[in-house]
This record gives C-alpha cells, structure tokens and sequence, in this order.
C-alpha cells in the first residue's frame, strides 16, 4: 500500500509507550470483569453466538464450510421483523468458535480483543497529530463511553461493536483528507468504510452522517481548505459502498430477500434516546451519552480553542441532537430517518466528543494537579455507573428453555432465542431450519 500503509503498520505494531501502558492499565478492570463466571446479559449477544456456533459447527464437519455454508435458514433466524443484518459478525466468531469449542469463551475473547484493539487503534491513530498522553487520553475516553459498553453489553449488538472497532481509522482518514488528499489514503480510507458496511450497515450509514457534518463544520471554520475537499471525503464513501455491492445490492432490491429494508415505525420511538441521556443514571440499561465527555469537550474548545476540535464538538453534539429521535426534530429532518434507531448516533459522538476534549492534554504546570482531579472525577462519572454492565450474569430462565426446546428438535433442526432489548417489551420467539415455532412474552 505504500509508505503510508507502512507507516500505519508501524505505528500498529510499535512497541508499548508508556502512555499507552496507562490506557492498559485503566481497562484491565473492565477484562477481569468479563472474564468472571457467568454469562452475557446482552439478548442480541445469544443470537450471534449462535448463527457462529452453527457455522463453527459446519466447519468442524468440512474446514471449507467457512466459505460455502449458507448461514441459518431465513437469514436472521426467523426474525419476525425481517431486520436486514449482514455477515461480517459471523465470518469473525465463527473462527473463534471454531478455535475454542465454546461459545462463551469465544465471546469472551472477542470482547477483551475489542477492548485491547479498540483502545490501540484510537492511540495510535492520532499520534501523528497529537501527543502520546493526548491520544491516550483519547483512547481512554473513548473505551469508556458509557454507549459504547452499551452497545457491547447490554443491547450485545456485535455487529455494532465491530463497526465502532473501525470508528477510529475512519475518523483519522476523514481528517486527513481534509487536509491533504492522496490515492493512497482513499484506497485504505474505502477498505474501512466496507468493513463498517459488511459489519452494520445502518450504523455505517450514521457514522457517514456524522464525518460529513465534521467535514462541512472544519471547511467553514478554515478558509483555507477548498470546498471541493468534501469530494475527497465521499469518494472513500463510495467506494467502499462499491466493494460492498455485491452482497448489499441483491439483499436491498430484494433479489435475496423479501421485505427488506423494513423497520416498524415503533421501533423508531423505541429506541430514542430520552433527555435524561445527558444525565448519569444507576440503570445499567440506561441510555447515557457521556456527561463527563461533554462538560471536558466543552473546556477544551474553550481552553484551547482549534477549528479541528470545534468541528468534532459540533458534529457530536449534533449527533447527539439527532439521537433524541423525533422528540429532537433535527432527527425527522433525515432522509430516510423512519428506518433508522435514533440513539445509535450516540456510537459517532463517542469518539466525536473525545476528540474534541484532547485539547486539555498535555497539561500546564500551572494548577496542574487540580486540572487533574477535575478530569479524573469528569472520567468516573462516566465510567462508574455503566461498570456494572461488564459483570456476567446468571443462565436465564428462558435461556434454559431453549435448552430443553433443543433436546426435543429432530437431530437435523436448529433452535435459536430472539429476543430484542428494549426496556419495556422484550419477546422470545424460537425459530428453526423449519421456520417460526412460536412467540412467548
């Protein structure tokens, strides 16, 4: 890829900083949590372990499955609401699986790997333009967001959660381009973009709205950067749309697949965020977008002010505007927005904010350890109330009767929990190679 992909594989692979070490050190609670007895609270979580234990199995029989096997018959097995999800998320667990022989260790390992490479891809993708402690002290921020534990715990979306994995390197990308444009950087930019693709299209899709909100926002606050750079942003856009035609376009014109897209306009409501949002909450199943984040973006572009931290303040708390839902009306103002889940903004403005609150590190000598302390105590009332979301759960009730509905299948069926995450209404159908058997509340 030439010297630019080099330089990123240098800076992937280089050795331990110590300010990296620090971001280590922060998430070693958060593995030794996963890593205690028990099992995943996130209801989405069992399903895709499941169509991954079904294809590990496949390949336990014959290696060359991982390419030929179809996946569980009507797609997302049997989802009654025929929401499209695409493979990405299968093809990473299923080796996983395949490699370990159980589930849960396998899900384990997937989220400390998510942990680990999340972090690191954040720290070394600002590198070139900050300070080590600056990027770490982005990366920490960003770990920590409390929606992005709720994406990986509560709600278990893996498939989000691998989209957020690539989050950084688009970021880096959209802002360099903006800068300065080369063939080299579009290529690498379009590789990411089809991996947030083949991993959720709908939060690919947002994540798309929010850079091209920076990218507008950064173009009107420097006049230096000519307007036609907002080209060179989309055409990594396109291109990894392109990459990924192949499998979209037969599943969205409904060559593959009837009835999709199609999203029941309750969900909509359903998964808008409210106001208390902004708020830390003792739910563990709350919707927080991060106090803590906000109240240090906002310092920073007071303190030190900079047309690249404005803009990621800007764009994330538009994002966060259009996670309210309709109640925001910004959100209704979206093309399209009757087939999008409001508060999966809230994933973009994650990173958005952190970006944006780097402008307090490094840190003057000048009240230094009160600035500290300040930062510190804005940190932990994000990350305290959404810690107990790491801790595993006891085996579900209606986990063990999908046990017993197994035992009594054919030897040829398969049975799968679906079960949706909303706080007020979750159902559990049970779906099989043979179609949908039945729905309990």
């Amino acid at each position: 890829m030439g010297r630019l992909a080099e330089a990123i594989r240098e800076r992937v692979t280089s050795r331990i900083s110590l300010p990296y070490l620090f971001v280590l050190a922060a998430i070693l609670p958060a593995l030794i949590m996963v890593w205690l007895p028990g099992y995943p609270r996130g209801a989405d979580t069992w399903g895709h372990l499941f169509k991954a234990e079904y294809l590990a199995g496949q390949m336990r029989a014959n290696p060359a499955a991982y390419f030929t096997s179809a996946w569980m018959p009507a797609w997302y097995m049997g989802d009654p609401y025929r929401t499209f999800y695409p493979p990405l998320t299968t093809l990473v667990l299923a080796p996983i699986v395949y490699l370990f022989r159980d589930p849960f260790i396998a899900y384990r390992v997937f989220v400390s790997l998510f942990f680990i490479l999340y972090s690191r891809f954040v720290y070394v993708s600002f590198t070139e333009y900050t300070q080590h402690w600056t990027a770490a002290f982005v990366a920490l921020l960003a770990v920590w967001s409390p929606y992005t534990l709720r994406t990986l715990f509560f709600e278990g979306n893996l498939p989000r959660t691998l989209a957020v994995l690539v989050l950084p390197f688009l970021a880096y990308f959209t802002e360099t381009t903006i800068v300065r444009s080369t063939g080299q950087r579009t290529l690498l930019a379009s590789l990411a973009w089809a991996w947030a693709i083949l991993a959720h299209g709908q939060q690919a899709l947002m994540f798309a709205m929010g850079f091209g909100l920076y990218s507008i926002v950064r173009i009107i606050l420097d006049h230096k950067i000519p307007v036609k750079r907002l080209l060179h942003v989309i055409a990594p856009v396109a291109l990894g749309a392109a990459v990924t035609a192949p499998w979209v376009l037969p599943a969205y014109s409904r060559l593959e697949l009837s009835n999709i897209p199609y999203l029941p306009p309750v969900k909509v409501d359903i998964f808008s965020a409210p106001l208390s949002a902004l708020l830390p909450s003792n739910n563990p199943g709350a919707v927080m977008f991060g106090l803590g984040v906000i109240v240090l973006a906002l310092l920073a572009v007071a303190a030190r002010p900079d047309s690249r931290r404005i803009a990621w303040l800007i764009s994330g708390l538009l994002c966060l505007w259009f996670a309210l839902g309709p109640v925001g009306v910004a959100f209704s103002l979206i093309p399209g927005h009757d087939q999008l889940l409001p508060e999966r903004f809230a994933n973009f403005s994650a990173l958005a904010l952190a970006l944006a609150a780097r402008g307090l590190v490094p840190l003057g000598f000048r009240a230094r350890y009160r600035r500290i302390a300040i930062m510190a105590a804005l940190i932990l009332l994000d990350a305290v109330p959404v810690f107990p979301l790491l801790r595993q759960v006891d085996f579900p009730a209606d986990r063990a009767a999908i046990a017993a509905r197994l035992a009594a299948q054919p030897r040829e069926g398969r049975v799968a929990l679906l079960t949706y995450p909303e706080p007020s209404a979750i159902d559990v159908y049970f779906a099989s190679k043979f179609g949908m058997h039945d729905k309990t509340g």
